[in-house]
């Protein structure tokens, strides 16, 4: 299998850890525990040879790798927005490459296991573990390594539409732009005379 997974270390120093569990206390008040790993996710274009996998648990120092993570109802897996690639991904993708452990892509993600919440009870969670500018809560970590095809260049008519046509843009492609966004953008483009 093309994704192989990597236990790593714990994700949250203890200070953190136990920060992060006053906060989700809040949210849920059955949360008894908080556990936070690493889960570091290689993504190989062709099968990989054993000794590839085993040299990049190596670089990672890390325990065996699996082909497959079951989530539990107890558990969140936070990665990078799937579509992108994290800054961390550039460089340990390189830095397992010049070790001797090809691998096409690498990411980190962090897994978080809960005490005494499970299934619904963990969705108020979830905007206090990630960023959701750069992070996404992942059900399925292979959906981050998916390639898509890039979508045709699109341009906004704001000098046929002027500012109404910047927000419907907003609204249509989930740009989530504040309206001082939207003023600038109608204000420098209209002074440009270009869309």
């Amino acid at each position: 299998m093309p994704l192989q997974l990597f236990d790593g270390p714990p994700a949250l120093s203890p200070f953190r850890r136990a920060a992060l569990l006053e906060r989700c206390r809040e949210c849920a008040p059955g949360v008894r525990g908080l556990e936070a790993r690493f889960l570091y996710m290689a993504w190989f274009a062709e099968p990989p040879a054993a000794g590839a996998v085993r040299r990049l648990g190596e670089v990672l120092g890390a325990s065996a790798a699996r082909d497959s993570l079951e989530l539990t109802p107890s558990s969140l897996l936070v990665t990078p927005r799937p579509g992108t690639i994290s800054p961390w991904s550039s460089k340990a993708t390189d830095i397992a490459a010049n070790c001797g452990a090809a691998v096409d892509r690498l990411e980190r993600g962090t897994r978080y296991l809960f005490e005494g919440a499970s299934g619904p009870d963990l969705d108020p969670l979830r905007h206090l573990l990630h960023d959701r500018m750069i992070e996404a809560v992942a059900a399925d970590p292979e959906s981050l390594f998916a390639r898509h095809e890039p979508r045709p260049l699109q341009s906004v008519a704001l000098s046929r539409d002027g500012r109404g046509a910047l927000e419907e843009a907003d609204a249509r492609w989930g740009l989530a732009l504040s309206p001082e966004e939207i003023d600038y953008l109608a204000d420098t483009y209209r002074r440009l005379g270009r869309d």
